[in-house]
């Protein structure tokens, strides 16, 4: 019976009772009263089948006749939620939802990945940037079920406390999303529908980052680069990028180019072996990429050891992946690559005649080397004569030419180098000897004065007096040398 008219018989009853809408609050469980009211309006109701009326309420009645009753008056929430990945995420993701007490009716309906406007205190939903495509039920709170539950549609529901929902983000997104859990239809055991509030709607912020970035920029060896030739820097990006030619790099001194990109490869992720290059216009695509790069002769610091260029990653020159996102450089710092070139151009100190053959002292340390022929050298002496020059070696800060047998050199002449294919005269990073014209070699001039003191003349002008027994004269400049 549902009415206070039909009664009914028998010695087993079961009374359904339907709580009030208001019992549903915040306060916890809350122990409430069922009682067997033995009289309606002081009148007998219930009696047995001798008409035996049931005994009039007294307070002990009332205790032997009710049973205090547990309502579940808590709604369910969301206990937790977080990223299984954290960090950007490109394609589809997992979010694991944990309910503070188990929950029936979870189908994929139940949680949404949005944008939310920031700028509204309500957090007003602007719009749905995912597709929520499979929600697994686990037993545990560590997620470890090797065979859970699994519901990919609005139809079946799954139930439970733990839940992996998995989520594929739009193609055409880029920003900081949420996954919201707004579900109507979630309830508990005892059948109170789940409660929505901020912080447990909005709980899971996910980065999508879709533009391509730069994982690394690092120079091939050796890290301190020769100016006088071709070097490789290697890019890697955060994944395949489109429309790749060589505009798209430059190398400056922080301001003006000073060099030429050459040529960019295409290469493996180990940069063991290309796949395709570009030396112009022509565009390639790839992640990773090798770049050739050319120094300008005239980079050239004789008082520093080495100089700092820079090595940048064009942002505005069309870069692109897959979705057509454009390669901003959204991080500075990782679109450039200071440079050490190594820019010391070996310079001729002194040049001496030494046992026959012409000693040439530089002033940085070379790379060792010989060669059977001139070498690009040529010497006269003072008198003119052309000396053929037979070898050349090379060693430490010392350039040893030797001339053809029989040779006896004057102490004094000029001598002249001029780099050619059989030696190249260059240091450890490759910076080579320059063009020499017509340069003196001899001694440093020692002049004693009476045996009492001695001095060298270097670049300054000095007055030497000669006096000769014989006035006569027959003294000219030439018998000053």
């Amino acid at each position: 019976t549902d009415t206070t008219t039909t009664q009914l018989s028998g010695r087993y009853f079961k009374v359904k009772v339907s709580p009030q809408d208001d019992l549903m609050t915040d306060a916890g469980v809350t122990e409430y009263e069922f009682q067997v009211i033995d009289d309606i309006a002081n009148s007998s109701s219930i009696v047995d089948a001798d008409g035996n009326t049931l005994r009039k309420k007294t307070l002990d009645v009332i205790k032997r006749g009710s049973r205090y009753i547990n309502i579940d008056t808590l709604h369910p929430k969301t206990e937790s939620t977080s990223l299984v990945t954290p960090g950007t995420q490109t394609t589809t993701f997992d979010v694991d939802v944990t309910f503070s007490e188990s929950v029936n009716n979870v189908d994929i309906s139940d949680f949404e990945f949005i944008e939310i406007d920031d700028t509204d205190p309500a957090n007003t939903i602007t719009s749905s940037v995912g597709t929520i495509t499979k929600v697994e039920a686990h037993s545990y709170s560590s997620f470890s079920d090797t065979d859970p539950s699994t519901t990919t549609t609005t139809t079946d529901t799954l139930s439970g406390r733990y839940f992996k929902v998995s989520i594929n983000p739009n193609e055409d997104i880029n920003g900081t999303y949420t996954f919201a859990v707004l579900s109507t239809s979630i309830t508990d055991q005892g059948g109170n529908s789940f409660q929505m509030s901020t912080n447990d709607t909005f709980d899971v912020v996910v980065n999508i980052n879709r533009i391509p970035t730069l994982t690394s920029v690092s120079i091939t060896n050796p890290s301190v680069t020769p100016k006088t030739e071709e070097f490789k820097i290697n890019v890697v990006f955060s994944e395949v990028v489109y429309s790749v030619n060589i505009e798209d790099f430059q190398f400056t001194d922080g301001s003006t180019s000073v060099a030429s990109i050459t040529k960019v490869e295409v290469f493996d992720s180990a940069f063991n072996s290309s796949s395709i290059s570009t030396t112009d216009t022509t565009e390639v695509s790839g992640q990773y990429f090798s770049v050739s790069i050319d120094p300008n002769d005239d980079l050239n610091s004789n008082g520093t050891p080495a100089v700092t260029y820079t090595f940048e990653v064009l942002s505005s020159e069309g870069i692109i992946d897959e979705a057509s996102n454009s390669f901003d450089g959204m991080d500075g710092e990782a679109t450039t690559l200071d440079v050490e070139v190594d820019t010391v151009t070996p310079l001729i100190l002194d040049a001496e005649i030494v046992n026959k053959t012409l000693v040439l002292t530089s002033s940085i340390s070379l790379k060792t080397s010989s060669v059977i022929g001139a070498g690009g050298f040529a010497v006269k002496g003072s008198d003119s004569t052309v000396y053929t020059v037979y070898s050349v070696a090379v060693s430490g800060t010392t350039i040893t030419l030797t001339f053809a047998a029989g040779t006896n050199p004057k102490k004094r002449g000029t001598y002249s180098y001029t780099k050619n294919s059989t030696l190249t005269i260059q240091t450890s990073a490759s910076n080579a000897l320059a063009k020499i014209e017509g340069a003196d070699y001899g001694p440093d001039f020692t002049l004693d004065v009476d045996g009492s003191k001695s001095f060298t003349a270097a670049s300054d002008a000095f007055f030497l007096y000669l006096y000769t027994q014989n006035q006569d004269g027959g003294v000219d400049i030439t018998d000053g040398v």
